[in-house]
Parts: C-alpha cells; structure tokens; sequence
C-alpha cells in the first residue's frame, strides 16, 4: 500500500499531465461537449489512478546466491551472555509526533469546511426556488424572483430576476436553457466534490475553472445557433456585468466576458479531432504504468512445481521412502547429497525437501532425515502428512561440524544436559513449548511452564513475544530502525523472544504439526497487526519489499531442542 505522502505526490503529476495535454491539444480544437467531458474525466482518472494496485508478476529469474554458510543468517536469533537493553514502544520523534496529527486535522478541516460551504449553497438555491414563482417550462422549471441580480441555472431550473422583457428575455433564457439541456450543473457538482477532497491539489481548482469556460462557450454558441445577432446578444451580456449569481450555478458571468466575445467568432472545430481525443490514451496508460502497476515478487509457495525437491516418506512402521524407493538410514545422506549433486548452483539454494510422514509416526524417525538434511547443507524442509495437506516450511540450521573455521554462522547447539556452552539465551527471552509422548502441551516462560490447551498456546506466545507491559520475566525488545519500501523508516521494537520447541521422541508426527502451526498463527497474528497498521493489508497480501519489512519487525524465533 502506498503512503499517503505519493498517493498525492502522484495525483499532482496525473492532475497536471492531462491538463497540459487538454491545453495542447484539446481546448479549441475538439467539440465543447469533448472538452467537458474530457476535463470531468480528467480529475476523477487523476484521483483513481494513483490509488490503484495492477499486480504485475515478473518471470521466474534465476539468481545465484552466495553459500549460505558464507555468511550470517539474516536473523541471528542467538544472544551471548551479555544482557540486552529492554526497549520500550515505538515512540516517534518530536517532530513527527506533532505534524501527523496536525496535518491530518489540517487536511480533515479543510474537507468540511469546502464540503459545508457547498451544501450551504445548494441550501440556499433551494430556499430561493421555494421563494420564487414557478412556471414549468417543458424542458425547465422556471423560477422568477425579484431578488435574482443575473440569471442563472441550477440542474433543471431557471432562475430570473425582474426586467426582463421581449427578445432581451428569449436570449437570456435560451442561453441558461442551453446549461440544462447538457446538464452542466451536475458536472460542476461532481468536480466541486471531487476538489473539496483534494482542496490542496492547484489542478483540480484549474480544471474547474476551465470547465465553466466551457460551459459558458457551448451556452453562447447555442445562442447564436438558435439565431440571435452577434451583437445583440453581446449587449445583453453587458447588461449582466454587474449582477450576481451563486458560483455552482450556470450563468452569464462577467468574469469569463472577454474569452466568450472571441470564441463566438473565432472557435472551428479543426479536423482530426478524433485522433486528437485518441492521444488520450497513451497518456492515460502511461500514467497506470507509473502508478497503479505494482510488481508482485510473491514468496516461493511450498510446493512450487518449479523448486526442486526430493520427496522422503516415513511410515508409521518406520520405513523410509526417497522418491519413491525404499532406502536404509545410513543410505538418506549420500542419497539426498547425490539428488543435491544433480541441481545447478542456483538451484541447490532452492532445493526442498519434503518430509512426508504418517501422523501416528514417532518423531524419533524424523530426526535421521532431519540431521542428514542439514549435514548435506539442504536446508529447506517441507513438513506435511500428506500429498494435499499444505504443510509447513523451516529452514534447518547448518551443520556445526561442517562451518568454515573462520564463519561467522553462529549456531545453538546445546548439549543432552541443556547446557548452552559459551552461548546461552537469557531466560526471560525463552518461551519454551514441550510435546510429551501423549501430545500434551507444556508451555510458559522457562522458569515455570505448565499445562496449556490448544486454544490458549497462540494467545501465550503472541503476550510474551510482545511484552506489551514490559513485564522483566517476559521477552526484551530492541527498538530497531527498520526502511520502509517508500524510503522513509520507522523504529519498531524487535522482540528478542525465541520459542524452544521441545519434542519427545514418542511423540507422533501428527501432533508436532498442530503444534507448529500453533505457534505459525501466533506470529502470523502480531505479524497481521503490524501489517494493517502499517500497510493496510494483512501480511499475505503485502508485496515482497513490505513483507521484509514486517518480516524483519516480526521474525519468528523457533529453535527445536530433542529431548
């Protein structure tokens, strides 16, 4: 989603590209009834435009990553024994903190004002209507008042003042008849409302201006088709100088005088108007190329026809199948590393390798595809059931024993004791989640875990990755500068909470996957919240560059520990 700041950046292009283009090219030299409806299209396409979202999906590009094991992980989710500041909630600078609110009750001020001084004019041609006498004309009502200075006319009613007799009255109302015949009064309401939305767009209030030039000219030329002499209706309007009329409605204005004396000689309509009008239209897709198409980079679905992938099946009974072949324990590794073999180097980045189990299967015969994955560096893993059931997707953490000297990969690799070594989590950023043999669910902070039902486990973790409260048993925060897709950045406080997934080895298959996906929609939902409040969308429907940023604000720290 845009931020508000383009959106009207590109509404001002839009508004003032196709008013250069109507003053080159349009204004007279194509019909009046050309012009006006170029011009209400004009401010509606000028607003419209900029607030589309065209979604444009690139062809698949090949990239050829650097090894992963070259450089560190992009979230490095392991904290040293050195503590963390807490940060607190995003707080925004002095500056910002002032001008948002007061440019929004700015911009909604203005809106009301502009809104209420046009209801307030319609008002008022209302009660004058009621004032007045009335004489139904056929085509028009004719309202007569002697309060009315200057005619004029508002949707299908004439309004005339006194004085006004024999052919001097016939011109006169021919000319406002001519206004409600081509309805102009409806098309300078809909730009009034249009313009009170975007009062600080100068090209909106332009093309205003310019459609009741056109008005005023196709009235005048109706005139004198009718016709009346040059002259005589000249003098009339002369009489009109110093009148006055509401400037919503149509009619005789003094100010518009000296360019309606010359277009009543000198307007032709030229040829090849419609080629003229025609031009329009690579303007306009033009401006939706730079405004409304939006490129679309979705995140790689699991399953991807194009990903390649080596299929491990594992039995309730214990066997294991690797695309389709029955194969030993010992035999995954050089298997999987030879399917591994085959792939180019961009494509060994993307292989998968989808871990199909039966749900009743035990977790322990899980881990041997698991540790051979990672030791053979194919990370990505595909956890699924069964063929249809959409899985979940990890990505391993390398093999400590096969890291260059020299990496800077840091890895957590506790021992059966549960010790952490010369790295250790700081306890209030654990949230730990244990899966016994029967598929009970223990989870809590690490000091004091207990018993959780399946409904409660999302809401638990979602309270302790954002400590909302700050609580010092709970998960710390460091607030985090993060770019924004638009250039401008916002701080947002990263929570240093990890989950620690722990799973007996008795434990079915089935259940670990409810479990993941328990702790999937607890991450989803804060990643959810943040989306709308920054993108107005949830986070699927984000493009890539905005779901790296709620990626980044909301990482999803799960490390898994084998009990």
């Amino acid at each position: 989603m845009k931020s508000p700041l383009l959106y009207i950046l590109e509404v001002l292009f839009c508004s003032g590209l196709l008013l250069a283009f109507y003053r080159l090219l349009l204004v007279r030299k194509v019909s009046f009834r050309a012009c006006r409806r170029y011009l209400v299209a004009a401010v509606f396409l000028s607003a419209v435009i900029p607030a589309l979202d065209i979604p444009l999906y690139p062809a698949r590009t090949v990239v050829y990553p650097l090894p992963l094991i070259a450089a560190p992980p992009a979230e490095n989710f392991v904290q040293t024994t050195g503590k963390l500041p807490a940060a607190g909630p995003v707080v925004p600078s002095g500056w910002r903190r002032i001008l948002c609110p007061v440019a929004v009750g700015g911009y909604l001020t203005a809106v009301f004002l502009s809104l209420g001084f046009l209801a307030v004019r319609m008002v008022g041609i209302r009660r004058l209507r009621r004032r007045s006498r009335l004489t139904d004309c056929g085509a028009y009502t004719l309202a007569e008042h002697p309060q009315i200075a200057t005619p004029f006319s508002f949707l299908r009613t004439v309004f005339l003042g006194g004085g006004y007799e024999g052919r001097r009255r016939m011109i006169v109302l021919c000319h406002e008849a001519g206004h409600v015949r081509h309805r102009h009064s409806a098309e300078r309401i809909a730009v009034e409302l249009v313009r009170s939305l975007f009062w600080f767009n100068p090209f909106f209030w332009i093309a205003g201006r310019w459609l009741q030039e056109v008005h005023e000219w196709e009235a005048d030329r109706d005139v004198l088709d009718a016709g009346y002499d040059l002259t005589e209706y000249r003098t009339v309007i002369f009489h009109q100088l110093f009148g006055h009329n509401p400037d919503i409605a149509c009619g005789l204005n003094h100010s518009l005088t000296k360019k309606r004396f010359a277009m009543m000689t000198q307007f032709r309509k030229r040829r090849f108007a419609v080629l003229r009008f025609g031009a329009a239209i690579p303007v306009v897709a033009a401006m939706m190329m730079l405004c409304s198409f939006t490129v679309k980079t979705p995140l790689p679905a699991a399953g991807d026809p194009d990903r390649p992938t080596v299929t491990v099946h594992i039995s309730s009974g214990g066997k294991i199948l690797i695309n389709g072949r029955p194969v030993t324990v010992g035999d995954l590794e050089r298997l999987i590393a030879a399917e591994r073999e085959k792939l180019s180097e961009a494509d060994r980045a993307q292989m998968e390798v989808v871990l199909r189990a039966d749900k009743d299967a035990p977790m322990a015969d899980l881990a041997d595809v698991m540790d051979a994955s990672r030791r053979v560096h194919a990370f990505r893993l595909k956890l699924t059931a069964e063929a249809s059931d959409p899985g979940i997707v990890r990505m391993l953490p390398p093999d400590p024993l096969r890291l260059p000297a020299d990496s800077k990969v840091k890895v957590l690799v506790p021992d059966q004791a549960g010790n952490m070594g010369t790295l250790r989590i700081e306890e209030r950023n654990l949230f730990v989640v244990r899966v016994d043999v029967s598929g009970t669910v223990i989870a809590g902070v690490a000091s004091g875990p207990q018993s959780v039902s399946d409904r409660e486990l999302p809401g638990l973790i979602k309270s302790f990755v954002l400590n909302a409260a700050d609580d010092p048993g709970m998960a710390e925060k460091t607030l985090t500068e993060i770019a924004l897709p638009d250039g401008r950045t916002m701080n947002y406080p990263v929570s240093e909470g990890i989950v620690s997934l722990q799973v007996s080895p008795g434990a079915s298959f089935g259940r670990y996957l409810e479990v993941q996906r328990l702790i999937a929609r607890a991450f989803d939902s804060i990643r959810d919240d943040l989306s709308q409040r920054q993108f107005g969308a949830d986070y699927a429907l984000l493009d890539e560059p905005q779901r790296q940023v709620i990626a980044r604000a909301v990482p999803l720290k799960l490390t898994e520990l084998r009990r």
